[in-house]
């Protein structure tokens, strides 16, 4: 059973969302309807990832149910599915899950809200999910670094549009006072370059 503070087990209007992180889906999300979804690439299942573009998943590769008042995640046989890193057969998903299809397929977050109409991604939500794609993406600083930038666009249209326009207004601002920056320095440097000219000059 899951614990008492399970979000989905508080009311039967909480909203079941898959958030695809990488991959073919990246930067998409999808609401579960039914109390049985399947995830493949075959033309039948309800997540479908196309064969030729995502190799990696089979044909049914997992099936998301409902189980004990809770959603649960069975890898199909002879399929790899990771949740939280580990590799799982049958396992009770949590909000916040971090899920895997394959042990280098598309990275998928399990989340559940109270708010039944909540259709966008908190701020908090959309930097934890770049940090986990950028840690899976490269094993080294500067390549999780470039990762993380690089995710950043793809988490944009999740946000909702205030929200989208105050991280715009942030990053216009950022890269406004840089440009100011640098126009300084080249000013800086002309005046210095100008004065030890006329200093020459001078002697």
């Amino acid at each position: 059973m899951p614990p008492a503070d399970d979000p989905f087990s508080a009311s039967r209007d909480t909203l079941v969302i898959l958030d695809h992180l990488s991959g073919y889906h990246r930067g998409t999300r999808d609401t579960l309807m039914a109390d049985d979804v399947k995830i493949g690439s075959s033309a039948d299942v309800d997540i479908h990832f196309p064969a030729a573009k995502v190799p990696t998943v089979a044909p049914i590769h997992a099936h998301l149910y409902k189980a004990d008042n809770g959603f649960h995640i069975r890898a199909s046989e002879n399929t790899t599915v990771l949740v939280n890193d580990k590799a799982i057969n049958d396992t009770h998903l949590f909000t916040g899950d971090l899920i895997q299809l394959g042990d280098d397929g598309p990275l998928l977050r399990f989340r559940l809200y109270q708010e039944a109409k909540r259709s966008y991604k908190s701020v908090r939500e959309a930097v934890t999910d770049c940090i986990d794609c950028a840690k899976k993406e490269s094993k080294n600083p500067i390549g999780r670094t470039i990762a993380l930038l690089r995710g950043i666009p793809a988490q944009m249209p999740q946000l909702s549009p205030l929200t989208r326009v105050i991280m715009l207004g942030l990053m216009g601002a950022y890269q406004g006072s840089l440009q100011a920056e640098k126009a300084g320095m080249s000013i800086r440097n002309a005046s210095t370059g100008y004065g030890s000219r006329l200093a020459f000059k001078c002697l």
